[in-house]
């Protein structure tokens, strides 16, 4: 009986070395879950490039109508 509890022992041990593999397996559960981040940052970006682009559009709006006419003057003259 002694014996077969110092197996018993042994055992319990591997299992903790499985339970550290899994901890591993845990670690690559991690980039997953970093994958969704990487999902909300992307969507982060769009969200200002949108205030951004409401900004830029404005300015953008009266730039084309100052340059515009020039620009596209200057790009035909060009072409």
């Amino acid at each position: 009986p002694e014996i077969e509890e110092e197996e018993e022992e042994k055992e319990e041990e591997e299992e903790e070395e499985e339970e550290e593999e899994m901890d591993i397996e845990d670690k690559m559960d991690d980039p997953e879950i970093i994958e969704p981040y990487e999902i909300e940052e992307g969507e982060l970006p769009p969200l200002p490039a949108d205030s951004d682009t409401s900004s830029d559009s404005e300015p953008e709006v009266e730039a084309e109508d100052q340059d515009g006419d020039e620009a596209t003057v200057g790009t035909i003259t060009r072409a």
